[in-house]
């Protein structure tokens, strides 16, 4: 075999022992490797998940421990203030929480309780449960607690004072629903799709394969850095899923939080192998193909050559290789030595010319590459020079002890100095807060140790002004880091510094009068505010409205108003001391903050020597005119505690100064003595009240007496609305303002279709009797009360004669004929329509006898002046025109017996009061319909 065959079967012999050995190094060691990483992820997924339960835990223990360890909890337990109760725990408060329940418990069971539970049962549960581990040895303990097929984070710990030197027989607890938060917070951790999967909400086959899995994992599983057990298997070739139970305090699993990871990383390695694989074997061959080229080349062929010469040495008669002359190689003497010679120092020239020209070569590239570097570095230089002078801020550099060396124009004309002027001095820097010499030692030592200043200061200029600068100062540093110059960079503040000031002015103070605006009124208040509830002391707001300004603004103008405002800011400003704060509300409102007061005499003096300058005289548009202010006066903290409550104090005492005659001052009360709802806070309610539905009807029965013997005729569906603080309000309270607010109609609306709907329930149950609804002057004379009485009707499928309408006689003192065609309009409908409190209003006998009315309901002071002659004959003589007009009558208000038989006896038959029944809730007058009360005990014997 020859040499070449026997080199080319050794190189692939080499190549294919390096592929068979990286091949098995992939197969054996790095692919296991991936999968090993593949799953250290997927387990460090699920030990950040189980860190963010962690971080849960803590914060609701952190949470309960804020109110367990606190002197306000404590004081609650032996005082039971509620307002310990409405001051920390709202809804807003749970909200913020983010916390489903929290309570105090001991032993015998909770003290209260607050929660965001829809399920009024499951907070039962919670609670016996809660007091059933209740342990007075175990101070704290946080963890999940599992009531019925729900798991809560829940965290107690018991209640001591803030410095714990004593310990309450109570705890607090704080319960939160976690699963949506937390899943919230696992879904925004990368890398995996993680989420906790409770038991109660998976299938049965779910479970079993998660336990399925962890059999089959255990002794594999990596533990997590929470210490518990990962698990987990791959779902397919791309995704991996690792589950951990959580646990309950009693031990019990009761999830799993799970991590969806994908199989990238094993797929990538294997993608990745296979590429690589496929690379090597390429590479080989090419390794193999090149590594016999490059053996022919310089290995074999010189030996051939070498052969060929050796032969033609030996054989002079054999055939040469190409580029050798035979004539010349026959010659065995000196000439054919020459030749040869000859030829090998022409080689050798030739060699050394190329070389020569290579080189040569090589340095006219080197010449003309640093030439074009040189000149690239010139342009910058240029370019840097033009910045530097032409940049809008200031810029200078200066030597190792703070000498100019250069400047650019912008700091030439901040220092107001040329250039010549400036070098070689020092920066004119001043200190804008004092003239310490140290303050300039601090700002180079800065730049000598630090390397860097920056900062606001000021700057002398040549005309001894100063002028506010912003500068920034660096250290240049050679390669022995050696300081060699200081750059600054310095901008001129003056410009902004004036917009501040113009902006501060708008913002704080009055435009028109120079005064300080509400705005910094509130900031100055709430320094004197929180000062005083730190030292101690009082201090009072004056809330001042000019008496008749706007007839000064009607007769002469607005600017002349205006400077009527001005001259009273004067006047004002003038006498009070220099510590006190006066303020121009807005209009012709001013307030003022007396600071530091000691006695009620001493506001009294300065606010009756206030009113006497406003009221002198003042020239207006040539006139000489007076007016007067009414005065409110809050005392801090005598009438409130809280900014708010002394502003809306102050403001109700000045109109109770307006209401009282003017051109006076009132103090304002204290707030255990204003219990009066405010107007706007009962329209708010109202009108929440309304959105949500918080109304509901009672129902007082009217009844039939004949011969002893009582008989249910129908009943008034009387509304009531029960607050937020659960406060029941009956008519009387609301319903003036809903008429007031334009709210009625909305409200008068809930009423129709609301009696509609019990008289369907009613129905149902095979009662038939009439509902009456009392209808208010405003909600009649709107124009969509029959539509929607019709709709009402038609929506429930009732007998539109068991709805009665009561209407009050006022109704008829406008538009007598659109009010007859209304009542003519719903009785076509077939409602029955009842004149209210006859006798009380209005009462045009003539009038009323030409309208279509089915009843009349004597009013209750009738009734209750029975006692009286005249009432008696008033009440009798009632009657007799409801059956002059042939009209039934109730009797309304019947409280007593006597009453009762007095109505009798001139004719009444149909009663409706407390004596009978009051008013019943919606199954109560169901069962009394129904037989299960008995109506001859209710009229009695």
């Amino acid at each position: 075999m020859k040499l070449q065959n026997k080199t080319t079967i050794s190189i692939l012999i080499i190549v294919i022992a390096f592929i068979l050995i990286i091949s098995a190094e992939q197969i054996f060691l790095i692919l296991p490797r991936f999968e090993k990483i593949n799953l250290e992820k997927a387990t460090d997924t699920v030990d950040e998940g189980l860190r963010v339960m962690g971080d849960e835990l803590d914060n609701i223990a952190m949470i309960v421990s804020d109110y367990a360890v606190w002197d306000d909890t404590y004081n609650y337990i032996t005082s039971r203030d509620e307002n310990f109760i409405a001051n920390n725990f709202t809804d807003t408060t749970m909200d913020n929480l983010n916390m489903a329940l929290v309570g105090i418990y001991g032993k015998d069971g909770f003290l209260f309780s607050y929660d965001r539970l829809a399920d009024s049962s499951q907070v039962a549960a919670i609670k016996n449960e809660v007091v059933a581990r209740f342990d007075p040895e175990q101070h704290e303990r946080t963890g999940f607690i599992t009531v019925g097929d729900k798991t809560y984070m829940f965290s107690c710990e018991v209640i001591s004072t803030t410095d714990e030197s004593q310990h309450a027989d109570y705890h607090i607890i704080f319960l939160r629903d976690y699963l949506e938060t937390v899943n919230q917070k696992l879904a925004e951790i990368p890398g995996a799709k993680l989420e906790i999967i409770e038991f109660q909400g998976m299938t049965e086959a779910q479970q079993l394969n998660i336990e399925r899995v962890f059999q089959n994992y255990l002794g594999q599983g990596a533990n997590a850095a929470t210490g518990r057990l990962v698990f987990g298997e791959p779902i397919n070739a791309r995704e991996l899923v690792v589950y951990s139970f959580l646990t309950n305090l009693e031990g019990q699993r009761f999830a799993v939080i799970r991590s969806k990871t994908s199989a990238n990383i094993i797929a990538e390695g294997q993608n990745s192998l296979h590429q690589t694989g496929v690379i090597l074997v390429l590479f080989g061959i090419t390794i193999a193909a090149l590594t016999a080229l490059f053996v022919r080349r310089f290995i074999i062929d010189p030996l051939n050559h070498l052969k060929i010469g050796l032969d033609t040495l030996i054989d002079p008669g054999a055939i040469p290789a190409s580029g050798y002359n035979p004539g010349l190689q026959r010659r065995q003497d000196e000439i054919g030595e020459l030749y040869q010679k000859f030829l090998y120092v022409s080689a050798d020239i030739k060699a050394a010319n190329a070389e020569n020209k290579r080189i040569n070569n090589q340095l006219e590239t080197m010449v003309l590459d640093r030439t074009k570097a040189l000149k690239a570095a010139n342009a910058k230089l240029i370019l840097y020079g033009e910045s530097f002078e032409e940049t809008s801020e200031g810029l200078l550099v200066t030597d190792p002890q703070g000498h100019i060396i250069m400047c650019n124009k912008a700091f030439s004309a901040l220092s107001g100095c040329s250039r010549d002027e400036l070098v070689g001095q020092k920066p004119q820097l001043v200190n804008p807060v004092t003239d310490q010499s140290d303050f300039y030692e601090a700002l180079w030592d800065a730049l000598k140790t630090r390397g860097s200043w920056e900062g606001e200061l000021c700057y002398l200029h040549k005309n001894h002004t100063i002028k506010p600068i912003w500068l920034s100062f660096n250290a240049i540093r050679n390669e022995d880091k050696k300081i060699t110059h200081y750059v600054g960079a310095c901008s001129d503040l003056t410009g902004q510094k004036e917009m501040e000031d113009q902006l501060e002015q708008m913002a704080f103070y009055d435009g028109l009068t120079g005064l300080p605006n509400r705005s910094l009124f509130y900031i100055h208040l709430r320094k004197v505010v929180s000062r005083i509830k730190q030292d101690g002391g009082k201090m009072a707001v004056l809330f001042i409205d000019l008496d008749g300004f706007k007839l000064v603004n009607d007769t002469f103008g607005h600017s002349n108003g205006d400077q009527l405002l001005i001259e009273v800011g004067k006047r004002i400003g003038q006498h009070i001391r220099e510590t006190d704060l006066l303020s121009r509300w807005g209009g012709d409102e001013f307030t003022v903050i007396l600071d530091n007061i000691r006695e009620k005499s001493d506001v009294k003096k300065i606010v009756s020597d206030l009113l006497y300058h406003i009221s002198r005289e003042i020239m207006i548009a040539g006139e000489c005119i007076s007016i007067g202010a009414s005065v409110g006066i809050a005392i801090f903290p005598d009438a409130g505690d809280s900014i708010e409550q002394i502003m809306i104090n102050a403001d109700k005492a000045m109109y109770v100064s307006k209401s009282s005659g003017k051109n006076c001052y009132t103090f304002a009360k204290s707030p255990e003595q204003q219990l009066e709802i405010p107007k706007i806070v009962m329209i708010n309610r109202l009108k929440r009240a309304i959105i949500s539905n918080a109304f509901h009807l009672s129902y007082q029965p009217q009844i039939v007496v004949e011969a002893g013997r009582c008989q249910i005729f129908g009943a008034e569906a009387l509304i009531r609305w029960t607050d937020e603080d659960g406060h029941t309000y009956m008519p009387d309270d609301f319903i003036a303002l809903a008429e007031e607010t334009g709210m009625i109609n909305a409200l008068g609306q809930w009423v129709i279709n609301e009696a509609c709907q019990a008289i369907r329930e009613f129905m149902a149950l095979g009662i038939a009797v009439p509902i009456s609804i009392n209808v208010s002057v405003t909600q009649f004379k709107s124009d969509d009360l029959v539509g929607t009485v019709k709709q009402a009707v038609k929506e429930n499928r009732i007998d539109p004669q068991l709805l009665y309408m009561e209407l009050t006689e006022n109704i008829f003192v406008e538009d007598e004929k659109k009010t007859l065609t209304a009542i003519k309009a719903l009785k076509e409908l077939g409602i029955k329509i009842v004149l209210d409190d006859f006798g009380k209003g209005y009462s045009s006998l003539g009038l009323i006898s030409q309208m279509p009315f089915d009843l009349i309901k004597v009013d209750k002071c009738f009734t209750q002046g029975i006692g009286l002659e005249k009432e008696k004959k008033l009440a009798a003589m009632i009657i007799s025109i409801g059956e002059v007009l042939n009209l039934q009558t109730i009797v309304e208000g019947v409280e007593t017996r006597e009453q009762v038989d007095f109505h009798g006896q001139n004719g009444g038959r149909i009663y409706q009061g407390y004596y009978f029944s009051k008013p019943l809730e919606k199954t109560e007058f169901m069962d009394l319909c129904l037989g299960k009360w008995s109506l001859e005990n209710m009229a009695g014997e």
